[in-house]
Order: structure tokens, then C-alpha cells, then sequence
């Protein structure tokens, strides 16, 4: 049973290849989507969508959007044990 906190699901996608050869090259993040539900109202409490065009100017390189996904994950994983942390001292206790 889930007593609490966060569900991340990720969707990412490269312009690398499929089928067979998936994972021999490294290729750029092409799209990048995560949505982020609260487990005890079963509510999307944050959503984003990033498409990226290979080569062109305004793309955001892969480092900032794996950046701004683990700064995100970073920020609710903290609001989740502030949140929790009298409910964890009390069962560590019993």
C-alpha cells in the first residue's frame, strides 16, 4: 500500500536508431515528456512537454532538460518528506 508522495511517469524519445540497433549510437533527446500524479489525491500535480528540433537554435540542449527534470524530481522528493517526516519518525518509533 501507498501511504503517500509522488508517481513520476517519463517518456523520452532519440534520434537514434530502433528495432535491432537500439542503443548503439547516442543520439540528441528529440522529445522528453513527464507528468508527475500525488499519490494520495490521484492528481497531476505537474506536466511537461518538451519537442526539440535538431540543429536549431532555440533547442534546448539535452543537459538542460535532463537538468530541469532532476531539479523537479529533486523539489517534490523534498515537499514529499516535509510533508511525511512526523509520519516516519512515528513509525520508525513503534
Amino acid at each position: 500500500m501507498i501511504s503517500g508522495g509522488w508517481v513520476c511517469a517519463l517518456h523520452v524519445r532519440t534520434a537514434g536508431l530502433g528495432g535491432a540497433a537500439l542503443g548503439s549510437d547516442e543520439e540528441e533527446i528529440v522529445y522528453l515528456a513527464y507528468v508527475v500524479i500525488d499519490v494520495l489525491t490521484n492528481q497531476v500535480s505537474e506536466q511537461k512537454h518538451v519537442k526539440t528540433a535538431l540543429n536549431h537554435p532555440l533547442t534546448p540542449p539535452t543537459s538542460k532538460l535532463v537538468i530541469h527534470l532532476v531539479t523537479t524530481a529533486k523539489r517534490l522528493i523534498e515537499m514529499s518528506m516535509s510533508v511525511n517526516k512526523y509520519n516516519l519518525l512515528s513509525v520508525g518509533a513503534a
